[in-house]
Parts: C-alpha cells; structure tokens; sequence
C-alpha cells in the first residue's frame, strides 16, 4: 500500500512529480536532479525510496540537511537490458521521508536504524517520461544572384558591336570542299538506371540495503 503524506517539512524541485526526458529513453539514461531544502530550524534526516531499483538510482539516497540548508539529489532513470518499452506515466513514484536528526555526529543511516515508528513527514512524487521532439533548425537561404548580361563585343575600329561569326565555309584555301565538314556529329545518350528508390513498494535505489 502506497504511504500517505502527513506534515512534511521539507520543500521539494520538483514539487510534484519527476520527469525524465530525452529522444531515446529506451536506449539512454536520463538524470534529474532533486532539490531538497529544510524549512525547519532543526537538522533532518532523510531518506529517499523509488518503486524500483531496476529502474531508478538515487545518489544519496539518506543523508542529512542542515536547518534552511538545502541538499541534492540525483534521480536516475536507465531501462533495464530485457526490457525495450519505457514504462507508463505515473506507474513509478519516489517517496521523500526525514526525521529530526539531533546528533551532528551520527550517520544519517544510524539514526534512521534507531528511529522508531513512522517518519516525521513522507511525500511522494510520481514518475513521468517525456520525448522530446527533435528541434527543427532552418538553414539560411542563399541569395539568388541574378545571371549577369554578357554585352556584345564591338570592333575596335568602328566601335559598333561586331558581328558573330558566320559558319565556316565548307570550302578549304583550295577552294575544294573540305570533306570533313558534310560529317555529322552524332552522340549517344546513355540510358541512365532508375534511381528512385509493470508498481511496488519503494526502494532505496542504491546498492545497499537499509
């Protein structure tokens, strides 16, 4: 059963929910950081819990935070190996606790071990996934340059544009014909290839049981 939140002293980001993002979720880690400050005048013990050491890290997951301190955490999401689907929205959650932690000497596991019945305050976060949509980028249009008029060419000597060249005579200084003029050029034209064409109850995240 799922805990429920009572008097819980301190201020989460996020406040509500996680959410962990990326293109490909299914192939690559994601890591959000959760801020946890203490709004109390005394140190605090806490501890954080996830639905699924499978599938989330939590680096710490207990330590202590001075009074109006605040401390970090880093929420890891990796899909498991046999697994290919991210999982639904909503079906993981984390679970924040603390306790007074009065000692400044004590490990914060230590305390927690002494503690007796429930935490001092508890809050959940739900766990959500989101891909992200690939950022469209527009590459600069080229300026069209307009074809530059070629003007005509003028004789040096009357100044006017020069006429262009008529056909060579088909007859040779001999005035014979020359034979390789009645010879047609032909050229082949090459036929181109067609190139178209599943939720429990928290765990710690961490390597170490509590």
């Amino acid at each position: 059963m799922a805990p429920t939140e009572n008097k819980f002293a301190l201020q989460l980001e996020p406040a509500d929910k996680v959410t962990f993002s990326g293109l490909e979720l299914d192939k690559y880690p994601d890591t959000v950081t959760l801020k946890l400050k203490n709004t109390t005048s005394e140190r605090l013990a806490y501890k954080v819990k996830c639905t699924s050491n499978a599938h989330f890290r939590i680096r710490p997951s207990v330590c202590l935070v001075e009074a109006g301190a605040t401390a970090d955490v880093q929420l890891t999401f990796s899909l498991p190996a046999n697994e290919t689907t991210v999982p639904e929205n909503g079906r993981h959650y984390f679970a924040v606790y603390h306790i007074k932690a009065p000692k400044a000497d004590e490990k914060p596991r230590d305390t927690w071990a002494k503690h007796k019945g429930d935490a001092d305050g508890e809050k959940l976060l739900q766990v959500h996934f989101k891909k992200e949509a690939v950022a469209e980028t527009k590459l600069p249009e080229e300026k069209k340059q307009a074809p530059k008029k070629e003007e005509p060419k003028k004789d040096d000597a009357t100044d006017k544009p020069a006429e262009k060249d008529s056909k060579k005579s088909d007859k040779g200084a001999d005035g014979k014909k020359d034979e390789d003029s009645d010879k047609e050029e032909s050229e082949d034209e090459d036929s181109g290839d067609d190139d178209s064409m599943k939720v429990t109850t928290p765990t710690d995240g961490s390597d170490d049981s509590e």
